[in-house]
């Protein structure tokens, strides 16, 4: 799921026309019957009332924070817990008396062609500045899936109330360093066909020792999800790298599982940065190229692991392959929850979405961090200062607008620093979720120096090992003349 910042302002009034409708519902405590659990929504205008509702221990299973910086929390509560809200005079309302049996997705805000596929998908429940959440029954959820919305699953698990506090060491400022470039030199236009061809199913790969084409990678085809997943495990475990699978359940599809290949630091192993994309893709049929999305960020990934394996680095690289993306961020979600429950130091998340489409003379590419959010823009600063400092021919834009809808929004959830690296909304493929999703329809040369970019940001994140200094000129010292 991607963006569209365009959005059409004509359509607030019919949503707002709905809201109006569940809005009506009263807030009084007389119409619940005993323990009965509901969907609320708190809105939080001080440190004090989000003290209080800690105190309550009310369990969050959303936050949003407004432009205006103020925070509203959505979560499932009983009788008890709603009076003990009124008693603090918190402003509250009923989303939902009765959630039991459904699912909830956050939608953005659709333009007006998509607005009768969100009415056939779903029911709108709250409105939220340019997103919307909708209630959709199990029967209905493949619409959902299938109409092209940009949309993230409601959290089933409880969220901290607030973000912890995370401060990347990352340097304010950077030089060009010969080692850095000769990683990126390593990066080609045939590499980046190479990779995205495989996944793209232009040429058939291995795995298992055996040829494959990959026609879909889509998560609900277990065959093509399996196979895809297992291509990724051998490309990075045939680099060295420690690799595992890491399993979740989605609620639709059963049994997936996610791949993770990790390149332990040589002195703070402690300190981690992730590079992440999804590998699954759209449609939802039985041909599915997604060149574009995501085969070019999964190619973004898989080269960072080929290059940055060859060098030391004092913290922790994982390189990390979602399924489940394209239901509402599915992989994601259950990975960034169990770093958060294991207490992982993740220092800084850069997700690959869509870096190969460029139909114009503007090379540009957009950069999205939370709002007001430092740590977040120390990463977007860093991957803009790499580009000038390698005189990459590509114009990063960054964007402090919260857009979520890939995964760095499962992240975001759980207070880990991370952006979306994705190409120019303004210069948006055409082919999206379609089959047309091809190889043909890409910019190699874009390709090409995006991935250079994400490759340069990495390595310049401050964990780049001296050792290394020693392996670039080593040679040259043993071949001197005593």
């Amino acid at each position: 799921m991607k963006k569209h910042r365009n959005l059409l302002q004509h359509i607030f009034s019919f949503l707002l026309a709905i809201l109006l409708t569940f809005s009506s519902v009263g807030l009084s405590s007389a119409s619940l019957k005993g323990d009965q659990s509901m969907l609320i929504r708190i809105d939080l205008h001080s440190a004090d009332e989000i003290e209080n509702t800690a105190n309550l221990a009310i369990p969050v299973h959303a936050r949003i924070t407004n432009t205006a910086g103020n925070l509203s929390i959505l979560g499932f509560v009983d009788h008890q817990q709603l009076a003990a809200l009124e008693g603090q005079q918190l402003s509250v309302q009923i989303l939902d008396h009765n959630p039991q049996g459904k699912d909830y997705f956050w939608v953005q805000l659709p333009t007006s062609e998509a607005r009768e596929k969100l009415a056939y998908a779903g029911t709108v429940l709250d409105y939220f500045e340019d997103q919307a959440l909708v209630t959709v029954n199990p029967e209905a959820v493949e619409s959902l899936f299938r109409s092209g919305l940009n949309f993230k699953h409601f959290s089933s698990e409880p969220l901290p109330l607030l973000e912890p506090e995370v401060a990347p060491q990352i340097p304010s400022t950077i030089v060009p360093d010969p080692r850095v470039q000769s990683m990126l030199d390593q990066v080609t236009a045939t590499m980046v066909s190479d990779y995205d061809g495989g996944l793209s199913g232009v040429t058939p790969v291995t795995i298992g020792g055996s040829s494959y084409t990959m026609a879909t990678r889509h998560s609900s085809n277990a065959t093509a999800s399996t196979m895809a997943t297992q291509y990724a495990y051998e490309q990075f475990s045939d680099l060295g790298l420690s690799v595992a699978y890491h399993n979740y359940n989605h609620p639709y599809y059963g049994a997936r599982r996610n791949v993770v290949a990790e390149q332990t630091g040589s002195s703070q192993p402690e300190r981690v940065i992730l590079i992440t994309a999804h590998i699954d893709d759209m449609p939802s049929g039985s041909t599915a190229p997604g060149a574009d999305d995501n085969a070019s960020g999964s190619t973004g990934v898989l080269i960072a692991a080929e290059i940055l394996s060859q060098y030391d680095f004092d913290c922790t690289l994982r390189y990390v392959l979602f399924t489940g993306e394209e239901q509402g961020l599915y992989g994601s979600h259950y990975y960034a929850l169990d770093a958060y429950n294991s207490g992982d130091n993740i220092e800084a998340v850069l997700n690959l979405d869509m870096i190969a489409y460029n139909s114009d003379s503007l090379p540009r590419l957009d950069l999205h961090t939370r709002l007001k959010n430092g740590a977040d823009l120390a990463i977007a600063n860093l991957f803009s200062d790499v580009v000038t400092a390698y005189q990459l021919n590509l114009e990063p834009q960054i964007f402090q607008d919260g857009m979520g809808y890939s995964d760095h929004d499962s992240f975001w959830d759980y207070g880990f620093p991370a952006i979306l690296a994705i190409e120019d909304d303004d210069d948006f493929t055409p082919y999206y979720h379609t089959i047309n999703d091809t190889l043909a329809t890409l910019n190699l040369t874009y390709f090409r120096d995006f991935v250079k970019a994400s490759l340069g940001t990495l390595a310049h994140m401050g964990c780049l090992s001296e050792l290394s200094n020693y392996e670039l000129y080593l040679p040259a010292v043993l071949n001197a003349e005593p």
